[in-house]
Parts: structure tokens; C-alpha cells; sequence
């Protein structure tokens, strides 16, 4: 869906592929360890945040609490800052926009 849209162009920090993967991670946590499930569940948090404070969301979605969406994934990523990865590096991008 992000990748179809017009905010891709407008914000392109996002990697399609790496993002799909994040999902899969954050949605079958018996793929990953504890850790790689948190930072993707923080990764989608963070891009929730970003699509709420912009509205840039489906009118199908409920509306989303931005402040809600970033302080969840800041208190996942505060857990999982002890390795640095990509899903990590993208989180903080999304968090400090």
C-alpha cells in the first residue's frame, strides 16, 4: 500500500522491501527472536506515527493517535537499542521526523 502511494516520493526513507519484511517479522513472531519482533513491532509503530501526524491514511483505517503510535515505539526501541540493525536505523528515522 505505501509504496503505491503519493507520500513514497514525499518521504523515501522507507525501503519497500526491507518495510515488507519489518511486517512479516512484527506479525509471525516465531520467525524471529524476541529482539528482531520488538524492533519491527517499533518499526511499524513509528510509521503508523508518521502516517497519523501527516494524514496519510486509508480512510478504511480507524483514526490513528500519532503521539499514541510514537511512544509505543519509543519504549520498543529503548528495549532493543543494544544492536544496531536496518529495521532499527529506519525506526529511528520515522521517529525523529
Amino acid at each position: 500500500m505505501y509504496s503505491a502511494t503519493p507520500f513514497k516520493r514525499i518521504w523515501p526513507v522507507i525501503d519497500a522491501v526491507l518495510f515488507q519484511q519489518t511486517i512479516e517479522v512484527a506479525y509471525d513472531p516465531q520467525t524471529a527472536c524476541l529482539q528482531e519482533w520488538a524492533t519491527a513491532k517499533a518499526c511499524i509503530f513509528a510509521f503508523l506515527a508518521l502516517l497519523a501526524i501527516h494524514h496519510k491514511y486509508p480512510p478504511s483505517l480507524p483514526i490513528l493517535d500519532g503521539e499514541e503510535c510514537a511512544v509505543k515505539a519509543q519504549c520498543l526501541l529503548a528495549q532493543v537499542l543494544q544492536e544496531t540493525t536496518l529495521v532499527g536505523l529506519q525506526t529511528c528515522f520515522l521517529l525523529v521526523s
